[in-house]
Order: C-alpha cells, then sequence, then structure tokens
C-alpha cells in the first residue's frame, strides 16, 4: 500500500504516520504486512498501541480497536 505523504523507505512505512494509515486505510495484505512487521520487531507493538490509544475514544474507530487488542493480547502472549 502506498502511503500519503510518505518516501517508500522501510524506516516511513513503519513509522507512526504509515502504521496508522495502514490501520485505517489498508486492505488484508496491508494487515498481514503489520501484523508479521509486529512479530518480527516487537518494539512496533508500542508504536500500534500508541497510534491506537489516539483513537480509543471514536467508537467509530473500530479497526483501531481491533489492532489495540491486538497489540496488548500479543504482548501478554509474548511476555
Amino acid at each position: 500500500m502506498r502511503h500519503r505523504h510518505l518516501v517508500d523507505t522501510d524506516s516511513a512505512a513503519r513509522s507512526p504516520t504509515a502504521i496508522d494509515d495502514i490501520i485505517e486505510r489498508g486492505l488484508w495484505a496491508d494487515w498481514t504486512m503489520l501484523r508479521r512487521w509486529c512479530i518480527e520487531q516487537p518494539s512496533l507493538l508500542d508504536v500500534v498501541e500508541r497510534v491506537c490509544a489516539m483513537h480509543v475514544g471514536d467508537s467509530g474507530a473500530q479497526r483501531h480497536h481491533f489492532w489495540l487488542a491486538w497489540a496488548q493480547a500479543h504482548r501478554h502472549a509474548s511476555s
């Protein structure tokens, strides 16, 4: 997925802005990629949680609610 206003580099693709874009506008393949990144680099779970926490008050942001729950569950399962 090409993200708005972002350069195509690995670090830019894993930035909070890119992760927010993947969660909000991504397709299944993008979500699979984000999941793989989080498994390969567990520090991204912090980024996912921070990004999703900004949307926790929005009941319409169900994708963010899903990813927040996934990141928290994955963190607890890994520890």
